[in-house]
């Protein structure tokens, strides 16, 4: 499945990182008070988060397009239930645990539920523009 489809991995790796720049950008001062009332900050990533967060995304593009292929979702409409499924069952469920055990804020989750959210629907979409016409 993989080899088949690099162009879906490539895209889905590029758009996933551009759209979570542009969405951790614009709740920088959010995550940067929510962090502070928690007295932590938010600081510099390292080189090695700045290079598995490539891997990461693949590894969402992989899973996402393996779903959408092997489902035989052909649809958008499909590709987002497929998207919200994966959502509910995996960043959602963490990310609320992450809340319920005290180790992150309400405000920190939702802002990684987002980020979740938009990566899995831009996996999904590209999934069904890139994939379903060459099944």
């Amino acid at each position: 499945m993989i080899s088949r489809y690099p162009r879906h991995l490539v895209a889905v790796v590029v758009a996933g990182l551009v759209v979570s720049s542009v969405w951790y950008t614009g709740f920088d001062s959010v995550r940067t008070d929510l962090l502070e009332a928690r007295g932590t900050s938010l600081g510099e990533p390292s080189p090695f988060a700045m290079l598995l967060e490539p891997l990461r995304t693949l590894v969402i593009a992989i899973a996402v397009g393996a779903a959408i292929h092997r489902l035989g979702a052909a649809t958008r409409y499909q590709a987002m239930l497929v998207a919200m499924a994966l959502f509910a069952a995996f960043p959602a469920v963490l990310l609320i645990g992450s809340v319920m055990h005290g180790e992150s804020s309400a405000g920190l989750a939702a802002i990684h539920a987002g980020d979740w959210l938009f990566k899995l629907a831009i996996a999904a979409l590209l999934a069904v523009a890139l994939i379903v016409p060459l099944m």
